[in-house]
C-alpha cells in the first residue's frame, strides 16, 4: 500500500514544468494585485466605529501616501 505523499509527489514530478508556470503565474497575478492595492477601488472604507476601520485611519495617520515621482 502507497502513501499519499509518494504519489502526488510522483503526480508533480512528472508534470514539474506544469507545476513551475502555475505556481510562476500565481505569483504574477499576486504581485500585480499587490502593486494595485493602495486604495479601495469604490472607495467603500470601513467604518471607524470598527477595529479594522480604526487601524485604516491610524496606518493613513501615521504613514500617508507620498508621491516619489518627481
Amino acid at each position: 500500500m502507497e502513501g499519499v505523499f509518494p504519489r502526488s509527489g510522483r503526480a508533480i514530478h512528472r508534470s514539474r514544468r506544469s507545476v513551475i508556470a502555475l505556481s510562476l503565474a500565481s505569483i504574477l497575478v499576486s504581485v500585480l494585485l499587490i502593486s494595485q492595492g493602495n486604495e479601495f477601488d469604490d472607495g467603500n472604507a470601513p467604518p471607524t466605529s470598527i477595529e479594522s476601520g480604526r487601524a485604516l485611519e491610524l496606518v493613513s495617520e501615521e504613514l500617508p501616501i507620498v508621491s516619489t515621482i518627481a
